[in-house]
């Protein structure tokens, strides 16, 4: 190599080490025009364009690097960061998939590949829900399909766009609810966790949230595993207006039971 153009890569290097991310980005910008088949002066160049936040430019770079150094992995991992930032999920799934394919103990590929994995699934949900939403005609008990696929978008990935159209349909269900008897086999250890739910689903009714909460978190105190009760619960937060314990008692009424009926409420008759 070049002594001249050797030293102008440290110099390129110290400037990312310093932060210094538009004069290395120049600097290799002369040095892949000096020399276009060095893969580091062209590596550097897509990390300095990716921190200048020109992802489009920190492709090219970063391609043109893997063309000439297919096995470096750090790379693929910045090549599926510039993607990521341009809202191609897919491609930097790929990405950091080759760059554990080439380095399999890469743990920053293994760390981004797993949460692009979420993003992606996260996606899917959203989609399938939109889908259920937009039929014409809706298919019967599309509102809790639909409201299932929205809650594990949002399980998936916490600021998915899924979130917003969970509270709306929430809110629909809430206001249309239908109630179902849960007909069990009269035993008096049942009668008290009956009774607070009982009092939950009147305070549901009445829209009186506080109440609501307060009576069934008494319940799931007496009898944990009912997936209806986490879901009532569920509302009683969205009501009040607290969505992060909402989702997350949902997610546990999903946990208990993965085709739990959103759109129904519960009573329970001990006979």
């Amino acid at each position: 190599m070049d002594p001249k153009h050797h030293g102008r890569l440290d110099e390129g290097i110290q400037a990312v080490d310093a932060g210094e991310f538009g004069e290395a980005a120049a600097i290799f910008e002369e040095a892949v025009l000096d020399d276009g088949t060095d893969a580091r002066a062209w590596y550097y160049l897509g990390l300095s364009y990716l921190e200048l936040r020109r992802p489009d430019d920190a492709q090219e770079a970063l391609r043109r690097a893997l063309a000439l150094d297919p096995a470096h992995a750090d790379s693929c991992l910045l090549l599926g960061h510039a993607l990521g930032s341009t809202g191609d999920i897919d491609g930097a799934a790929d990405a950091y998939r080759e760059a554990l394919r080439v380095e399999p103990g890469h743990t920053a590929a293994q760390r981004f590949l797993d949460s692009t994995a979420s993003l992606i699934s996260s996606r899917e949900h959203l989609r399938d829900a939109v889908k259920l939403m937009n039929q014409k005609p809706r298919p019967d008990g599309w509102e809790s399909r639909a409201f299932r696929q929205l809650l594990l978008s949002v399980a998936e990935y916490t600021h998915s766009p899924a979130r917003r159209e969970l509270g709306a349909l929430a809110k629909l269900m809430r206001e249309k609810a239908t109630t179902v008897e849960l007909r069990l086999t009269f035993d008096p250890a049942l009668k008290p966790w009956a009774e607070h739910c009982a009092q939950g689903l009147a305070a549901l009714a009445s829209c009186d949230w506080a109440s609501a909460i307060a009576s069934y978190r008494h319940g799931l105190e007496l009898r944990s595993e009912d997936a209806f009760v986490h879901a009532a619960l569920g509302f009683a937060f969205a009501g009040l207006g607290d969505d992060d314990a909402a989702i997350e008692a949902w997610m546990q009424a999903y946990r208990l039971d993965p085709t739990q009926d959103f759109a129904m409420r519960t009573s329970v008759v001990l006979a």
